[in-house]
This record gives structure tokens, C-alpha cells and sequence, in this order.
């Protein structure tokens, strides 16, 4: 659409609108322009693109409709009659071209009516989209199975369904001249810090683009270091990730026709947590997660000492480790930095090509091709074996990270530490991790430091780092930017702990748990002691009598002597009850 039409509002000639909005929409075979009358009184017509509509509610209840409706030349009270007439939820009044056209592309329908300055958007989109499904670079053993989808809408109300509080905020955005994509700035209002929510608003609103066709083109243009090889927002298609991240005051950033959905703030931290970590067992997590940060210095690392060691310090090696090196190489004519960088693009080309494979093949030829390559490589002495086994390692290492994002990273840097490593040895592994820390203590996310907690230190976040805490000591969220409104998640007291009910006594002990028992004095029994079956009313009970069970038989006097097989007038000894024996 061009500028003109753009800031051009609607006419109330019918005529005119619809010149105007068929030049814009010229050669345009997929939108349709029809005419109707209102009730054989006003002359109006519809708009829609077809495939992106519903036809058959258009026919058989908005346009039969509107044909029996009764409406003048520019009735005021227009949008009340078709809201009384029309069984339709979703209408709204436009009253501008580019607005009009935006409501075409979204799927709705819209009514432009002679005599009004405004037309109608009626909600009835329907296209093809993808099912919901389990997000196949996420999955996992414990958890939800379902993942975002391409439609903005359900991926809102999949949010929706986890998080219902209203304090969850949507606020709209529309990004692209061209494609005039929709994106969410998604946060809990009272839970994200107003700084960063405002800090968001920024950069999204100064996107000026001609299209959005991914999150991606987002997060190139409002992430704080575009030259940094780590990603400075986490991308996700679960929705409980989005849904625990918002829970703990960072925002999320959705865009229509796509399933990844950004989070902000991120730190390193984040990049190498699972939401299976909060599934399971919190020693099964806290073991998972200092597996996965050992594996992440191996596939950074492994390679690189392996070449270090070998060409500068043999004598770190034992001898007969060293020499059953020595004897695998000694056919090989490369260096050990050449023979690394081989076995290391081979494996990286693999690795990629089973990706773009179609999935029947795609693992096959990456698995297979990997052992065949390496076999025939180990034969023909180009490789040696130790080296096919750190390269096997570091490759299994690397798909131990949870973000893909965060994995090509690493697997990007082991190249330069390799080269370095490759001319200064152990000192050129030093350098390039001094490098690598420094970077990453310099990277931000909006705002936050990438290393937080760890720099700068906040014990109090520590704990879900080193290890992965129980639910009941997570009372605290994640202090992001210094200006949490609502810092607490849970109250305390939530440790689960055993029943705190007395343990039950000793054989022959009353079974109402009478408070009388082996406390009464010698001679006297409490009032009210009656016994388990057909003691005496409160009051009755003649003293000396004061073992439980041994009540005379009802209606005998007081003072009597008491029937067979009850207990003599006399001081009961404490505690000697004789539940059971009562009279007959």
C-alpha cells in the first residue's frame, strides 16, 4: 500500500471506497470485492481475501442477514443493528484505509456501507495452520508436550491457559512496512521491573523495517551486542519455559508466524538450564546440571589441550600413554593442530548435513557417514585413533546443550582456541579462555550482566546455579535489574514434614486416647472417665472404681459393691487400665 492511502481516511461514498481499495488491491486475483444491498435500501459491499476467510459463514450468516436488515443512508445507530443482526462476536469499527487493510490481511471481513465514514471488521479468519505438537529440539523425558505453533493467537492462548492471572500483559506491536507483522511484548504486570519493561518498549517500537518474517529479524535489531558470538535472549517453543521465565519477572516477545518465542533478560546460566531440571527429582537435577556444565569445558576445551599437550608439553603425558600415542601417530604425516581441524570440519559437516536431510535419512548419514569417515580415515593414516575418539567426545559434549543458540557458540570457539593452542600450546589455551571470560563479563541483556550471579555475586541466587534447589527454597526470584516490585514467590514454611499426631502407646492402652490415663491420683477417678462401652453418665463413676472398662452395670447405686468381675473399691494403680474385662 503506498503513503496516500495509507493516511487516507474512509469516505462515506461508497463509490469512492471502493476505488480507492481497488487500486490498492489491483492484481490481486485472491481478493474479493462484493457488492450487496442492505435491506433493498443502502448499497454496501464486502472485502476479504480468499483462503484466509471463512466463506461459509459469510454466506449463509452474515450476507443473508444483512439482507433482511432494515438500514437507511448513514444511520447513525448502524453498529447497533448489525451487532443485534449479525451472530458474530468479533466486530469492530475501522475508520481508516491502512487500518482497513491490516484487518484484510489479519482475515477479517469488512463491510463498507453507503452514507458511513467507517467500515466493519468482522473476525471470521480461518486458514490451514500446523497442529500443536512436542517441540522435537526440546523434548523431554517429564514434562508438557506441546509446543508453540506458527499462529499468534493460539500461541497467546497457550499462555493463557498456564498463566490465568489478568496481571499478564500482551502489549501489540505492528513491525514490518510490508508484511505488517504482529508482535506481543508479553510480561506479569507487578513481577517484571518497569525499567525493563519500558526498556522494551523502546526498542521495539524504533524497529522500522520492510519486513518481519522471523523472531530473529527481532532479536538482531534489540539485542545490546550484535558482534558477540552468545546469544543475549533465550529462544524457545515450550510454553512453560515462556511461562516459568514470566513467572520470574523477565519478559517475552512473540511474533505472528512463528513458533520461537523470545525471553529477556538472559544470562549464561539460563543457556544451559532445562526445564526437566524443575521436572524431576532436585538431586537428579542438581546432578544433570553439573553433567551438563563438565560437558560444556570439554566441547570448549577438549580438542584444543589435546593439541596443546602433544606439540608443547609430552612430558605432562605418562610414558606409556605417551607411547602408545606416539606408536598410533607415527604413521601420520599432519601436525596434530592439521589432523584436529580435519576430523573436526568433517565432523561439523556432517553434523549439518544430517540436519538438512530429510528426517528418514538425516540421523543415518550422520551417524554412519561419521563412523565410515573416521574408520577409513584411522586406516589410511591420515588420522590417529586418539584423535577420532576427542573429536567423537567433543561432539557427543556439544549436544548436551539445552539452547542450540548457545551450542553453535561454543562450537564456533573452539577454532580460534584451537589455532592458539596450535602455536603457543597451554599458553595459547589460557589466552583464549582469559579472552572468552572477559567477553562474556563485558555481554549484556538488557541491561543485565551476563555472568549474574556469578558476576556480580548474589549468594542468594547461588543456589539455583551450583546446584537446582527444591521448590520450597525458591522463595525468591531472580533480582534482574535491581527494581523487582514483587521480589517474593512463596511464602516460608512449605518444607514437607511428617504428620506431627502422638505415636500410639502400649498394648492395653484405651483407644480413645483418654488424657486420664496414669495422670488421675491413687483412689480418685476423673469425672467424666466413662468407659469405652456402657460406662456411667459424668458424675456416676464411684470413686476407688478408676480403671477404664470396669464401670458397674447401669442404674446400680452408688456406694454398692460392684458386680463380678469388676475392679474392688481401692486405690487404681497409675496406668492400669483393663480395657476389655468390662462387666457382663
Amino acid at each position: 500500500m503506498n503513503a496516500e492511502a495509507s493516511l487516507q481516511p474512509i469516505s462515506p461514498m461508497l463509490a469512492d471506497n471502493k476505488d480507492t481499495l481497488s487500486g490498492i488491491y489491483s492484481k490481486c486475483n485472491d481478493v474479493i470485492f462484493r457488492d450487496l444491498r442492505i435491506g433493498n435500501e443502502a448499497d454496501a459491499f464486502v472485502l476479504f481475501i480468499d483462503g484466509l476467510v471463512n466463506v461459509e459463514v459469510l454466506d449463509q450468516h452474515i450476507i443473508r442477514a444483512l439482507q433482511r436488515v432494515s438500514m437507511s443512508l448513514g444511520d447513525l445507530n448502524a453498529r447497533e443493528k448489525l451487532e443485534s443482526t449479525l451472530s458474530i462476536s468479533n466486530l469492530l469499527s475501522v475508520d481508516a484505509i491502512e487500518d482497513a487493510c491490516w484487518h484484510v490481511g489479519n482475515g477479517c471481513i469488512l463491510l463498507f456501507i453507503d452514507g458511513l465514514s467507517v467500515c466493519f471488521a468482522m473476525g471470521l479468519a480461518k486458514w490451514e495452520k500446523r497442529a500443536i505438537e512436542e517441540p522435537t529440539a526440546e523434548s523431554v523425558v517429564r514434562g508438557p508436550r506441546e509446543g508453540f505453533t506458527e499462529t499468534l493467537s493460539v500461541n497467546r492462548s497457550m499462555l493463557r491457559r498456564k498463566i490465568k492471572t489478568p496481571a499478564l500483559k500482551m502489549v501489540p506491536f505492528r513491525l514490518g512496512r510490508q508484511t505488517d507483522t504482529e508482535v506481543n511484548l508479553t510480561y506479569i504486570e507487578g513481577t517484571a521491573s518497569e525499567s525493563l519493561v519500558m526498556e522494551a518498549n523502546q526498542r521495539i517500537a524504533g524497529i522500522d523495517i520492510d519486513g518481519i518474517l522471523e523472531s530473529g529479524y527481532v532479536e538482531g535489531l534489540i539485542e545490546d551486542s550484535p558482534f558477540s558470538p552468545f546469544p543475549q535472549m533465550q529462544v524457545t517453543e515450550r510454553p512453560d519455559v515462556v511461562a516459568a521465565a514470566l513467572l520470574e519477572g523477565r519478559i517475552a516477545i512473540l511474533v505472528d508466524g512463528t513458533p520461537f518465542v523470545l525471553i529477556a533478560p538472559a544470562t549464561l546460566f539460563s543457556m544451559l538450564q532445562s526445564p526437566e531440571d524443575y521436572y524431576q527429582r532436585f538431586y537428579v537435577g542438581s546432578l544433570i546440571r553439573w553433567l551438563r556444565y563438565l560437558f560444556f569445558v570439554i566441547t570448549l576445551v577438549l580438542p584444543s589441550l589435546y593439541v596443546a599437550i602433544l606439540t608443547f608439553h609430552q612430558e605432562m603425558v605418562p610414558t606409556s600413554l605417551l607411547l602408545s600415542i606416539a606408536k598410533s601417530r607415527e604413521d601420520i604425516p599432519f601436525p596434530a593442530l592439521v589432523e584436529a581441524l580435519l576430523m573436526e570440519v568433517s565432523f561439523e559437516a556432517l553434523r549439518e548435513a544430517g540436519v538438512r536431510l530429510p528426517k528418514q535419512v538425516g540421523a543415518a548419514v550422520s551417524i554412519v557417514g561419521a563412523l565410515v569417515i573416521g574408520q577409513a580415515a584411522t586406516s589410511a593414516g591420515l588420522v590417529s585413533a586418539p584423535m577420532v575418539m576427542v573429536v567423537a567426545i567433543t561432539g557427543i559434549a556439544s549436544f548436551m546443550m539445552p539452547q542450540y543458540s548457545a551450542g553453535i557458540a561454543i562450537r564456533m570457539l573452539r577454532f580460534p582456541i584451537m589455532f592458539l593452542s596450535g602455536m603457543l600450546g597451554l599458553l595459547g589455551l589460557m589466552l583464549g579462555i582469559i579472552f572468552i571470560v572477559v567477553h562474556l563479563c563485558s555481554l549484556r541483556s538488557f541491561g543485565v550482566p551476563y555472568l549474574q550471579p556469578i558476576a556480580p555475586m548474589k549468594g542468594f541466587e547461588l543456589k539455583d546455579v551450583l546446584m537446582r534447589p527444591p521448590i520450597w527454597m525458591q522463595r525468591r526470584r531472580p533480582s534482574l535489574t535491581g527494581d523487582s516490585p514483587n521480589p517474593i514467590r512463596q511464602v516460608q514454611g512449605l518444607k514437607p514434614k511428617p504428620p506431627q499426631g502422638n505415636a500410639p502407646q502400649g498394648k492395653g492402652q484405651g483407644q480413645q486416647g483418654s488424657a486420664s490415663q496414669g495422670s488421675a491420683p491413687q483412689g480418685n477417678a476423673p469425672q467424666g472417665g466413662a468407659s469405652q462401652s456402657g460406662g456411667p453418665q459424668q458424675g456416676m463413676t464411684p470413686q476407688g472404681n478408676g480403671s477404664q472398662g470396669s464401670s458397674p452395670q447401669s442404674g446400680a447405686p452408688q456406694g454398692n459393691a460392684p458386680q463380678q468381675g469388676s475392679a474392688p473399691q481401692g486405690n487404681t494403680p497409675q496406668g492400669g487400665d483393663s480395657q476389655g474385662t468390662e462387666t457382663s
